[in-house]
């Protein structure tokens, strides 16, 4: 029943527009649950060059097992008590994230979880990137592998946002190997 109702949102989405100025470009992003696996996913949100205004960081669990000093108070955190009997974000939980008008919403939770599957890929953002599972691709519009684990997805995804042209977010260039 949560599978099918996470898909009809997505179905029923409406997508806005890419804002041409990319310093403007608001981001959903569902962090992995776990100490280690957020370290690696804040390294990477540290190549973004966008200011805290337009990062909106969320993680699907009670609490937050590691935050940067610079972020403390500003992970958003949906436990048990903002979802529904599914196991899905509450609708006023996800209208909230989804009203603050994010251009790009990404998926850092590298096994499929449907509630970040949810967040993610029935939110208005223009583009919806997300790991590649089967149970991944009606969710989201760019998929990445992590055959290397959470860290090699997350150094692969820098390295092929920082490679599109026209640019999708700020990132500062990766280091050549």
């Amino acid at each position: 029943m949560a599978l099918r109702a996470a898909l009809k949102a997505v179905s029923q989405r409406q997508p806005r527009e890419m804002p041409a100025k990319l310093g403007t470009r608001r981001v959903l992003v569902v962090l992995p649950p776990g100490e280690e696996a957020m370290r690696s996913a804040w390294r990477f949100l540290r190549r973004l060059t966008i200011g805290r205004d337009h990062l909106t960081p969320v993680v699907l669990a009670e609490g937050v097992a590691y935050v940067p000093d610079a972020w403390v108070g500003a992970v958003i955190a949906i436990g048990e008590k903002e979802r529904d009997w599914r196991g899905l974000p509450r609708p006023a939980v996800a209208q909230a994230l989804w009203g603050q008008r994010p251009a790009v919403a990404l998926s850092l939770v590298p096994a499929f979880e449907l509630g970040a599957a949810y967040l993610v890929g029935a939110s208005p953002a223009a583009l919806r990137i997300g790991f590649h599972t089967p149970e991944a691709e009606p969710f989201f519009d760019l998929l990445f592998a992590a055959p290397q684990g959470l860290e090699g997805g997350l150094t692969a995804l820098t390295h092929y946002l920082a490679a599109l042209d026209p640019p999708v977010l700020p990132f500062v260039e990766p280091e050549r190997r």
